[in-house]
């Protein structure tokens, strides 16, 4: 949960300063993240265990990121997480921001990848 917390503060400060409501663009980069790590994981379990699950990928992804928007919006927003984030100065990553696209890459990159696995080995 650290990272997404890390993600979340550092997104929304620059996301505050081009955006009249910053947590929006934030939430959904989160949901978006979130989505490709949990069908990536599901790809993955289904591979080990060798089950055959013809899902559509993109009813899945849709479902997931309605779902973790209203989640990750009473998380961060309701019960305040964020904004007590938003004080705490040791999330800062400064310009080493590339790191958090760096792993929304990298997580879509193994979505799609463990999903062609899927379908290729089933």
């Amino acid at each position: 949960m650290k990272i997404f917390h890390l993600i979340y503060y550092n997104l929304y400060k620059r996301s505050q300063k081009i955006n009249g409501a910053p947590e929006i663009p934030v939430l959904s980069y989160i949901c978006f993240l979130q989505t490709s790590i949990l069908i990536t994981l599901i790809n993955i379990v289904l591979l080990l265990f060798q089950l055959y699950l013809n899902y559509k990928i993109h009813y899945v992804s849709i479902s997931l990121l309605v779902a973790l928007f209203g989640l990750n919006y009473y998380y961060f927003e309701k019960k305040g997480v964020g904004q007590k984030l938003l004080t705490d100065k040791n999330l800062d990553i400064g310009r080493k921001r590339i790191l958090i696209h760096l792993f929304l890459f990298l997580s879509i990159f193994m979505e799609g990848f463990s999903y062609y696995l899927l379908r290729e080995l089933n």
